[in-house]
């Protein structure tokens, strides 16, 4: 379903082969695309986070302005979206998705509508006073209440986000402390990121307004990043999900020929 949303050839010979022994990780590029393939015309994607994990997928925009996806969306957002003024997903610009419902939805109006699975008073606070660019959803944790008596333990969510406005600015919650530093060093010097993504334990993946990336990414996804640079590719953007080790998508300029 992917590569065919995304304007791949099913059945091309060059469509899998940066590692001849692993059928899973699927290469598209403008040489085995049909013509006008989201690999040459793709101007947002991302994972897609369904409420219990079970139909996970992608949301995809082009640069003409027209969205797909596969998958089931959050459920909270896709009530939202059949009520009232229906929306479909054709009218939707961007999307980002995280664990137990948690999105942030940009349409082509210019209206944007968010949702959070734990009660965030913060997050929601920004989202209403910001021009919001972007907005990547970390795991959720769970853990008891100390302070609760020892036979009524109550459970306590935590979410981690971070929320990137057009203007620049940046905030976020329960980073992995690597990440944390190394946005707070590079705000301080006036460059700001502009994509983002956050997947399982400490890994993330973030590029900044000066073409600069950094990046702890899980082994398997570490492996293809390493393998598209030996072969001449730049990094652009690296999708995770934020449960999920094995889902990604990579983003890279042209591979050099073999």
């Amino acid at each position: 379903i992917f590569i065919h949303k995304c304007g791949g050839k099913l059945h091309h010979i060059q469509r899998t082969r940066l590692f001849k022994n692993d059928d899973t990780i699927v290469t598209l590029s403008p040489n085995n695309c049909r013509p006008h393939g989201a690999a040459t015309i793709l101007q947002h994607i991302g994972l897609i986070s369904s409420d219990n994990n079970k139909y996970n997928g992608f949301f995809l925009t082009r640069d003409s302005g027209r969205s797909q996806s596969s998958g089931r969306i959050p459920n909270k957002l896709f009530r939202r979206m059949k009520q009232g003024e229906r929306h479909e997903i054709g009218d939707l610009q961007y999307l980002s998705t995280g664990p137990h419902g948690c999105y942030y939805a940009e349409f082509h109006s210019g209206e944007c509508w968010w949702g959070s699975a734990v009660e965030d008073a913060e997050f929601h606070r920004i989202m209403q006073s910001w021009d919001v660019y972007r907005v990547a959803f970390g795991s959720i944790e769970y853990f008891e209440d100390e302070q609760q008596h020892r036979d009524n333990n109550k459970i306590i969510a935590t979410n981690s986000w971070i929320i990137l406005a057009q203007d620049g600015r940046a905030a976020w919650k329960n980073l992995p402390t690597r990440l944390s530093q190394k946005l707070e060093c590079r705000l301080s010097n006036g460059s700001a990121p502009m994509e983002i993504s956050l997947g399982p334990g400490d890994s993330y993946f973030v590029r900044f307004l000066d073409g600069t990336v950094d990046y702890c990414l899980p082994a398997k996804i570490a492996r293809v990043c390493d393998r598209i640079e030996k072969r001449g590719g730049t990094i652009t953007n690296v999708c995770l999900h934020p449960d999920i080790s094995h889902d990604f998508l990579i983003r890279h300029t042209e591979l050099m020929p073999r």
